[in-house]
């Protein structure tokens, strides 16, 4: 049987993430994800849409980043349909507006690596902000609500407030992987295909979820009773 182009799409997702001490390039990940889940979109529309917005970004540094992109209005949390697929593809929240706080937090990363800026994702339990050393002690935003500055201890009061403030402090607040970023990312497209009974959404988070050492390893059960769901 010839492969199709979707085919190599789910081989190159394969490729990196195969090797669990292999942390793939964020916006490689998600520009693979945006085309699987997304049949219309092209290999450079997420990158291509990224540069333009990247230009509109005068004041290079974190605050100037986070006012234009978050505080603006711009890009903003979707409270009324939370849970929707698109909020967890880059590529649509550019296009709607809106999304969930790990896919903004997502594009405000790579919008900061096309600015110079310093950013990186902090992966607080039930919640995902953004970090930066601009001065000379670590800042958080929250661009989910507006890009919200936070101090350290609201960042672990909205730790503690999931449940999930059982570990030391530097521990929480540590940049978070790309592994991790896409293991939530797809957690979240699982349980939003499944409340939609979408099986060929759910069938394609499957198939990611299988090539993914640290989600078969850590969540068998789960994978293997969504496999017995498509079938």
């Amino acid at each position: 049987m010839n492969s199709t182009p979707r085919d190599h799409l789910f081989e190159a997702f394969t490729g990196l993430f195969l090797d669990e001490h292999n942390d793939p390039d964020l916006e490689e990940v998600f520009s693979l994800l945006c085309q699987i889940f997304d049949p219309e979109c092209h290999a450079s529309l997420l990158g291509d849409e990224l540069d333009a917005l990247a230009k509109s970004v005068t004041n290079k540094n974190p605050q100037g980043m986070i006012e234009v992109l978050f505080s603006s209005g711009l890009l903003v949390g979707d409270k009324l349909q939370y849970d929707h697929p698109h909020n967890s593809l880059p590529h649509k929240v550019l296009t709607s507006g809106r999304g969930l706080p790990i896919t903004l937090c997502v594009i405000a990363i790579l919008i900061s690596r096309r600015c110079g800026i310093n950013l990186w994702g902090v992966g607080l339990p039930g919640h995902f902000v953004l970090g930066t050393n601009a001065s000379d002690q670590t800042e958080y935003f929250d661009p989910f609500n507006g890009g919200l500055p936070l101090t350290q201890d609201q960042c672990l009061a909205i730790a503690s407030m999931s449940g999930g403030l059982t570990g030391d402090a530097d521990d929480i607040l540590q940049p978070t992987t790309t592994r991790a970023v896409v293991i939530r990312t797809l957690n979240n497209l699982t349980q939003s295909y499944r409340r939609r009974s979408d099986m060929v959404g759910l069938q394609a988070v499957v198939a990611l979820r299988l090539v993914v050492p640290e989600l078969c390893r850590i969540d068998q059960k789960s994978t293997f009773a969504l496999l017995r769901e498509l079938n």
